[in-house]
């Protein structure tokens, strides 16, 4: 056991001499490396300062290369027009010209040229036919009805006697939507008679004049009223116009009891029938208060030649009030009222009816009954202040507000 720890021992310590050796010699070989690289380095910085500079190269001229010779240009032929597509050839068939109309008869137009519409209606007059319809009766033409007569079978029949006598073919309508006045031509000239039997009154074309009366525009010849345009001023200053633009000598009537084809003619005059003319208003057109009440009409009658008028007042339902009479010394207006009570509300019309010396009446003159207006109450009220706290005794106010009005 000795022995073998003594050898142990021997081989440690040669192992650290020789471990010191290598690091000596190692030291040495390091530090020489050391030493050659500064020298390296150190040569390296002085090379550049003994080193001649590199020659710098000399600019060289652009060298111009010419360019090739172009070749002569060479005329270039005119182009030739692109052919263009042609539309295919169509074979139109012959032209068939339509029959040509008739020529119209111009329109007269008033003299200030105001908003004003005359309508045309052509028609063969030997095709006109007085027609019933419905109880109803009328004036037409194979493609157009030229005036309703409602129950008036003789006026209708009248109407087309008339139109065949003066060979009429035109029929005019001055107003729109609804015509005021209707007039009839042949071709474009006055009808020339006159007509045995007719109702017509000669007109003085000097003394024809458009005047407002009540609120309404009426064609006047002297005091006697000739038409009612109603609110329509332009077309009752057309129809003067109209007049006198055709020169027209008389206006004939044809109707009964109330005339409802009104048509101008030139010529002599007749066997005159008298001409009488009635109108009425109710006044007021609308009442509101307490009833039984009383509405008044007042109307006119106008005659054209001394007469005595035989008149009366007719209600909706075919009363009819006492006869009154009127005796003119020449021709004239006269005005007319009557007192007509009502005593229950609602709507109704009343006419102004003439018997002698011709049977014809008024248009028909409506008013209405409306119930009495009823007062309104309305009351409300307020306390002041709504809600108290503190210590009675205390005062609330009341502040309350009453409006009247009417229903």
């Amino acid at each position: 056991m000795l022995c073998k720890t003594a050898v142990r021992s021997t081989q440690g310590e040669d192992c650290k001499m020789n471990s010191k050796r290598c690091v000596g010699v190692a030291g040495v070989s390091a530090l020489g490396i050391v030493a050659a690289l500064r020298l390296i380095l150190s040569a390296c910085e002085e090379m550049p300062r003994h080193m001649p500079p590199p020659p710098q190269p000399r600019p060289q001229a652009p060298v111009v290369i010419p360019a090739p010779p172009q070749p002569p240009a060479q005329p270039q032929p005119p182009a030739q027009p692109q052919p263009q597509p042609q539309p295919p050839a169509v074979v139109q068939p012959p032209a068939v010209v339509p029959p040509q109309p008739q020529p119209q008869p111009p329109a007269p137009q008033p003299p200030d040229g105001g908003p004003v519409w005359v309508d045309t209606v052509s028609f063969d007059p030997e095709q006109v036919t007085a027609q019933q319809v419905s109880g109803r009766w009328f004036v037409t033409t194979p493609d157009a009805t030229l005036v309703a007569f409602e129950g008036d079978e003789a006026g209708a029949r009248r109407a087309v006697e008339v139109i065949r006598f003066y060979k009429m073919n035109t029929q005019c309508s001055l107003g729109r939507p609804t015509p005021l006045l209707q007039y009839y031509l042949v071709g474009d000239r006055a009808p020339a008679g006159p007509m045995p039997g007719e109702s017509s009154l000669p007109l003085d074309l000097a003394r024809l004049d458009v005047v407002q009366s009540d609120g309404r525009w009426l064609l006047v010849q002297g005091n006697v009223w000739l038409l009612d345009f109603g609110l329509a001023e332009a077309e009752a200053r057309a129809a003067l116009a109209i007049i006198r633009q055709y020169a027209f000598t008389h206006i004939c009537f044809v109707g009964q009891p109330q005339p409802v084809m009104v048509y101008f003619r030139v010529g002599g005059a007749a066997a005159q029938w008298a001409y009488v003319q009635a109108r009425l208003v109710a006044d007021p057109p609308c009442y509101s208060g307490p009833l039984p009440a009383t509405i008044t009409l007042r109307g006119s009658i106008a005659v054209g030649q001394p007469c005595d008028v035989y008149y009366c007042f007719v209600r909706s339902n075919g009363a009819a009030g006492p006869t009154y009479a009127l005796r003119f010394l020449q021709a004239g207006v006269a005005p007319v009222t009557a007192e007509l009570p009502v005593v229950q509300e609602g709507s109704d019309w009343a006419v102004l009816r003439v018997t002698a010396p011709v049977v014809t009446q008024s248009a028909p003159a409506f008013f209405e009954v409306r119930p009495e207006a009823r007062p309104l109450v309305h009351a409300s009220v307020i306390a002041q202040p709504p809600v108290y706290v503190g210590r009675p005794p205390a005062v609330i106010r009341f502040r309350g507000l009453l409006s009247v009005g009417h229903l």
